[in-house]
């Protein structure tokens, strides 16, 4: 069995796979209404939303709220520019979609967007929703940022390999350097790391109720997280693996643990209550497939076997609940923890989500741009009160029945002979032919399949023919934002590309397409964020310079090293280059170069005195080949 790229064995320097899962960090934070970039969908009591869940539909280009508790998606918001699978996550006053490239921000009482803060670093973010926050991990740099006006970045001092959060708004980080655990309180400015762990041992961060836990793999044992420091490992009665991946929060008051090699879920028991001994712990076996990370509803444990697609839940006592099959949609579906604490299984075109509660009850909530808003309980209808006697101060007596005046009167005698009934046939009539109803035209529905290819300060865009809804399509309208830049362009109703020119390189763009017809314009819908960049190029010169003074053909006429120019390549990114020259026999290992940060660099290198040889260089990367131009040798 397989956990796939996201696995803790291949987090050496990086985060293990509770990170990618986003959203697990414990939390509650009172829901509110966000609007991102676009006229909110009124909705009676908007700004008073049970906490829940936001979900990004890239297709509609809309965000929605799901009411965890009835399963209404009771209020969305439309014209969401965003990549698909950008996460919303909200504050006091603020909402904030977490993009790759930019992270919008909205004043959520007036429902507008402020401004765009830009990400602290180009590594993707995680976002966290707690207590005191929200904020985005970026692990790789070692930085929290608080969303905000300004947004704080809280440098914790080197990478980060794990997290967890407590409900009063605790952030603890571990540093992947050098094994402490850090500590972000609500409010803070700074971020001390108080604790350490002996060995930096391999294990995970949870919480268990209110209290942080290491579970430490190399010595199965659980320790409770205080400010002081670890406290006594309390030993957890299985293996732990390096591998295994641990939920970010309890199953009443179990540690859910994944073995991925056994294929086993160990619900253990972390031994913190000291008025009671500690129970055994519960090893299920789960049917073999390719695991998330397991997440707790409190009551209940899920998995995601993405092999099946299939939601696995398991109650606190190991017993199988639900296999229930996910919506097909594409990308991979992700669980995460909404503001409510339940589990929310949805994909990264948010079309559909599957709605875990504490208790394991599974809802299914389609998200088709209909908005049901959540109303309040409504009481039982009260019966009418028994009819009451003003009269009288005791009990009512019923009502007296009429005297008896004796045994009715006898039927009179028919004496006729019996008539026998006649038939008649009768023709019903005929119905009315009804004129079929009349479907009135409406705006087009999105483009499908919008998708956006990069090239040298350039992008082109495709998609399939978006629903004429009774009216054909006059036109489709590009739009592109990216940099601080915008721009727009307008086709006719058959186009399905167009290529998007004078874009800046290495900067990222949004891209949307919206149709048209004579009714009106329908939801725009995005293509994943796309970067232009340049294209390789490689140029060489007879270098400035005097050949290797120690080297035997120092002397020799002509000799001076090659002078290599390198633009348009990856920055930061390791190449190797290799000379070549028309005389037969030549030879050379190369030589080793890391581009700057513009994905330029210029070296000299790779002495020769051929004169009247021709002479280039090919520079060898992940993306291929690049070839210089030609140069004949000269003897100056």
């Amino acid at each position: 069995m397989n956990l796939g790229t996201r696995s803790r064995q291949a987090l050496t320097g990086s985060l293990r796979r509770r990170l990618p899962t986003a959203l697990l960090a414990v939390g509650c934070l009172s829901g509110v209404v966000v609007a991102v970039s676009g006229a909110a969908t009124p909705t009676p009591g908007a700004a008073f939303l049970p906490p829940g869940h936001w979900v990004y539909n890239a297709a509609l280009g809309a965000i929605f709220h799901i009411d965890g508790g009835t399963g209404n998606v009771d209020a969305k918001v439309d014209g969401v520019q965003a990549a698909p699978g950008s996460e919303v996550v909200q504050g006091d006053t603020k909402g904030y979609v977490v993009s790759p490239t930019e992270i919008p921000m909205v004043d959520l009482p007036s429902q507008t967007v402020e401004k765009t803060l830009d990400p602290e670093t180009e590594e993707p973010g995680i976002p966290i929703r707690v207590e005191g926050g929200p904020y985005v991990l970026y692990p790789k740099a070692g930085t929290l940022s608080r969303l905000g006006d300004p947004m704080l970045a809280l440098k914790v001092g080197g990478p980060v390999v794990d997290f967890a959060a407590t409900p009063q708004g605790r952030v603890w980080l571990r540093r992947t350097d050098t094994g402490q655990l850090c500590r972000v309180a609500p409010g803070a400015t700074d971020v001390p790391c108080p604790v350490a762990i002996p060995g930096n041992d391999a294990g995970s961060l949870t919480v268990v109720g209110d209290t942080p836990v290491f579970v430490d793999s190399a010595t199965n044992t659980a320790h409770a997280v205080a400010d002081t420091g670890l406290g006594p490992g309390v030993h957890l009665g299985i293996d732990i693996p390096d591998a295994a991946a641990v939920a970010a929060s309890d199953v009443s008051g179990r540690v859910a643990i994944f073995d991925p090699a056994k294929s086993t879920l160990h619900l253990v028991d972390p031994g913190l209550d000291p008025a009671r001994p500690q129970a055994k712990p519960i090893p299920v076996t789960v049917p073999k497939g390719e695991y998330t990370e397991p997440v707790s509803s409190g009551g209940v444990v899920a998995l995601i076997d993405r092999s099946s697609r299939k939601l696995l839940t398991y109650d606190a006592d190991g017993r199988p609940q639900h296999a229930r099959p996910i919506p097909a949609e594409t990308g991979e579906p992700r669980l995460t923890k909404g503001d409510d604490h339940k589990v929310y299984v949805e994909g990264d075109k948010g079309g559909h989500v599957l709605v875990l509660d504490r208790d394991g009850r599974i809802t299914d909530v389609p998200v088709d741009g209909k908005v049901n808003p959540t109303r309040g309980p409504v009481a039982p209808p009260v019966a009418p009160p028994p009819p009451t006697d003003t009269t009288t101060t005791g009990a009512t007596a019923p009502p007296a029945r009429p005297a008896d005046t004796g045994p009715p009167p006898a039927r009179p005698v028919d004496t006729r002979p019996p008539v026998a009934p006649q038939r008649t046939r009768t023709t019903p009539p005929a119905k009315p032919t009804a004129p079929p109803p009349t479907i009135a035209a409406s705006p087009p529905g999105a483009p499908v399949g919008v998708a956006a290819a990069p090239g040298p300060g350039s992008a082109t865009v495709t998609w399939s023919p978006a629903s004429a809804n009774g009216s054909a399509i006059t036109g489709y309208t590009v739009t592109w934002s990216g940099g601080g830049r915008s721009g727009s362009h307008r086709l006719g109703g058959g186009a399905t590309a167009f290529t998007v020119t004078g874009l800046a390189n290495r900067v990222s763009y949004t891209i949307t397409v919206r149709a048209a017809n004579a009714v009106g314009s329908g939801p725009a819908a995005s293509a994943t964020p796309v970067t232009p960049v340049p294209t390789p190029q490689v140029v060489i010169a007879r270098g400035d310079r005097e050949c290797d003074p120690d080297a035997d053909y120092a002397s020799k006429p002509g000799c001076a090293p090659m002078r290599i120019t390198l633009t348009g390549f990856p920055p930061r990114t390791r190449v190797k280059a290799f000379p070549h020259s028309t005389a037969a026999g030549y030879s050379n290992p190369g030589s080793s170069q890391t581009t700057d940060r513009n994905g330029e660099i210029t070296f000299h290198a790779f002495d020769y005195h051929g004169i009247g040889h021709t002479v280039w260089v090919t520079v060898e990367t992940s993306n291929g080949t690049f070839e210089s131009n030609r140069l004949k040798w000269t003897e100056n």
